[in-house]
């Protein structure tokens, strides 16, 4: 039987890997996949994420899927902003070391 430790650790790999592939999907930000992602809420779930996470290469790896979704979607870019995203991101900027990304 898994433990809770055993479950959230798995649970963070899981929520990584995710990122991981939002990140690459964004690399092509007008792209249909992207614009599906945008479609099925994107912004406030990583922003939500990041704002609520505890584990840094998590946090991290949401901060950058914020950054390439504001620079690649204008609305989503405006809906990060109006859920305070830019401003969390700001906020924890030098924490997250947003200059490499955890991948």
């Amino acid at each position: 039987m898994p433990t809770l430790t055993a479950s959230l650790k798995e649970s963070q790999t899981q929520i990584g890997n995710v990122l991981k592939c939002c990140i690459h999907i964004l690399d092509q930000s007008g792209g249909p996949a992207a614009l599906q992602l945008y479609d099925a809420g994107l912004p406030e779930r990583i922003v939500a994420l990041l704002a609520n996470a505890k584990d840094t290469s998590i946090r991290k790896n949401s901060a950058i899927v914020l950054a390439k979704a504001m620079q690649g979607h204008p609305p989503a870019n405006e809906r990060i902003r109006e859920l305070r995203g830019m401003e969390m991101m700001m906020q924890l900027g030098n924490q997250l070391e947003i200059g490499r990304a955890h991948v």
